[in-house]
């Protein structure tokens, strides 16, 4: 099983320099809003890639997508977010349920849409919207960051 996708961006000196004059939270607090906007493209073409694939599909799957942050313990001291399928949903659920009948208490089955099985071929939806917006990823995170130091410095410069 795969343990995610990794991205990283390079040539952010710049605003790197202007983040390391705040305090630790305050780089923090910049870095986690500039991932988590930057992840909506992602979301959302997760989302359309899932409701284009199937046409005899409940919608639970497109539904279940979320954007969540893992826990900094669990993710090594980083800042990290996941596009990724909310297990748990509840309307996502109950969604799945109300179009087939059946179901249990949560979404499932996302990697064996991902991957395919044995008797299902794979429809892939993630990895397509990964690669389909990793440059509006980068440009958005840049813009986001840049916003969040400019409005950091701001605000520093008010309290002298």
């Amino acid at each position: 099983m795969s343990d995610g996708i990794t991205a990283e961006v390079h040539g952010l000196k710049a605003l790197q320099k202007g983040l390391e004059v705040f305090k630790a939270d305050i780089q923090l607090k910049a870095l986690a809003a500039s991932l988590r906007v930057s992840a909506k493209p992602v979301a959302k073409q997760a989302e359309s890639n899932l409701q284009r694939t199937s046409s005899a599909s409940s919608g639970a799957l497109a539904q279940a997508i979320k954007i969540r942050k893992l826990s900094r313990k669990r993710a090594g001291g980083t800042v990290t977010y996941h596009v990724t399928p909310n297990r748990t949903d509840k309307v996502a659920a109950a969604q799945y349920r109300d179009f087939w009948g059946r179901g249990g208490s949560g979404i499932f089955h996302a990697h064996l849409v991902e991957f395919g099985t044995k008797r299902n071929r794979a429809r892939p939806f993630l990895r397509p919207a990964i690669d389909s917006t990793e440059s509006q990823v980068d440009n958005t995170f840049r813009t986001e960051l840049k916003k969040r130091v400019d409005r950091a410095a701001k605000k520093a410069a008010n309290f002298k």
